[in-house]
């Protein structure tokens, strides 16, 4: 649904969906769900731009949530997975290791 709001340019429907699938991961069990292969080849296939809503939530979701498991992702999603999420996951990783250590300096 995203990605079809995405092409109609329907803001809207982009910002439900997002909120959507935020309040589902709330619900969920944050140390086993994240985002799989399928729904990162959607969205990164459907949307242009890193500033994506749902972009960010999935790499703040992997950011957060993800860190345990990325190892084992990563071995099976380098060759496959869109290139993309993982610019944009180093980038955000990096951000967060960079905020983390400024708020224990505190």
């Amino acid at each position: 649904m995203y990605v079809v709001a995405e092409r109609l340019h329907d803001v809207q429907t982009r910002n439900l969906a997002v909120e959507a699938l935020y309040n589902r991961m709330q619900r969920l069990d944050p140390t086993t769900t994240v985002p799989g292969p399928k729904c990162l080849d959607i969205i990164y296939e459907g949307t242009a731009s890193a500033k994506d809503l749902m972009r960010k939530l999935i790499v703040d979701t992997w950011c957060t949530w993800g860190v345990d498991r990325l190892e084992d992702f990563l071995e099976d999603f380098l060759d496959t997975g869109p290139r993309q999420f993982l610019v944009e996951l180093a980038a955000a990783a990096v951000r967060k290791l960079v905020e983390d250590s400024e708020d224990q300096e505190l």
